[in-house]
């Protein structure tokens, strides 16, 4: 009985991990996907878990957390204000700048565009 309880927990425990994951890919087109864990990602939503449990998974997680998930955040404007032809070094420290700005607290009343522009 104990073992069936062990195995129910790592199915629920890997349905977390694989949904987080999945969110995590969904949030940000632009973070870098790790091939080792994309690898481990498609063995686990192929082998053992449904599209409809993992997306319930993720609809659990976002409620649980209280996420709006269709709110834009600073980093969704850099596409709009800067053109592809812009460098790419360019497209770098904006990310900087936008990571080291949204750590503070003060910031969180600017509206995200605007903090993009300053960055910018």
């Amino acid at each position: 009985s104990q073992t069936s309880l062990k195995i129910i927990d790592e199915r629920y425990c890997q349905l977390i991990a694989l949904s987080c994951y999945n969110l995590s890919k969904k949030l940000r087109t632009n973070i870098l996907i790790n091939n080792e864990n994309e690898q481990i990602s498609s063995i686990f939503s192929n082998k053992n878990y449904s599209t409809e449990e993992i997306f319930n998974t993720e609809e659990i997680i976002c409620s649980t957390l209280d996420w709006d998930l269709a709110n834009f955040v600073p980093h969704d404007y850099i596409k709009y204000f800067l053109s592809h032809d812009n460098q790419t070094q360019i497209h770098i420290h904006v990310h900087i700048l936008l990571s080291i700005a949204i750590c503070e607290l003060n910031t969180l009343t600017i509206l995200p565009s605007l903090l993009a522009c300053a960055c910018i």
